[in-house]
């Protein structure tokens, strides 16, 4: 009977051994799908993050670019006005860039 016994008892432990097993290789194989299910989620994360940021970068790009082009058309704009004024009234033009050469000459001797 002892025999018996412990026979039962080996084959109990010899079940829950493989039952240990099988819950060991679950739990790797659920550790192996939850860490590839992580690394596709912060891979479309940084794809996602790439692409917000190019868009961004090309939002910005062009917006200097505008301002860059708006400011040009202001200088234009601002010389053509100057060149007129200059064109109808050149004694005045004259005088006043004179004053404005005398007065610099006086500041640059103080300095």
């Amino acid at each position: 009977m002892a025999d018996k016994t412990e026979n039962a008892f080996n084959a109990e432990i010899e079940t829950l051994r493989t039952d240990i097993r099988g819950l060991a290789d679950s739990v790797a194989e659920l550790v192996r799908r939850e860490t590839e299910n992580a690394r596709v989620g912060v891979k479309d994360a940084a794809d996602s993050l790439a692409q917000t940021v190019s868009a961004t970068t090309e939002s910005v790009s062009q917006a200097g670019h505008r301002l860059a082009a708006d400011a040009q058309d202001s200088v234009r704009t601002a010389t053509t006005k100057v060149e007129a004024c200059i064109e109808k009234n050149p004694l005045q033009s004259v005088l006043v860039a004179a004053g404005v050469g005398f007065v610099l000459g006086l500041l640059s001797r103080r300095g």
